[in-house]
């Protein structure tokens, strides 16, 4: 298996375009390419076929207008949606471990007694912003 920068797209030993990360499973593994037993119908089913499936979605035309319109060549519908979905998947699970990180952090900060007093923060950032000025100030002189 081997991937086309300029498609995007991965290509298999057997000379067809694969486009999900299911249909790479079901013809490409490490190895190479499995060799074709039953014809186009092994390209499209293998022994790990999923066993669950999602609920069907209504949309309105428009919605499914745009996307069948973004979808790439040999790419399914079922396909772009599956690939959504795992997308999706990943991105909540990266945003709840960022708010458990996030969260025991604070816990961590509080337990310390650490952090500083707003006054103190607040007459650090005058500070730095009263040295910056002059600064430009001094380079407007020049």
């Amino acid at each position: 298996m081997a991937y086309d920068p300029a498609g995007g797209r991965f290509h298999c030993n057997i000379g067809s375009t694969i486009g999900s990360r299911a249909a790479r499973r079901s013809t490409c593994s490490a190895t190479g390419p499995s060799p074709p037993r039953g014809g186009v119908a092994r390209l499209l089913y293998n022994r790990d076929m999923r066993s669950a499936t999602f609920p069907p979605i209504r949309v309105e035309p428009e919605v499914r207008a745009e996307v069948e319109a973004v979808l790439r060549d040999g790419e399914s519908l079922t396909q772009f949606m599956e690939e959504a979905v795992v997308a999706a998947a990943a991105r909540r699970r990266v945003q709840t471990e960022f708010v458990a990180r996030g969260e025991a952090a604070i816990e961590r900060w509080k337990e310390l007694g650490g952090g500083h007093a707003v006054d103190e923060v607040l007459e650090d950032l005058q500070a730095r912003l009263d040295d910056a000025r002059k600064q430009a100030a001094k380079r407007r002189s020049k």
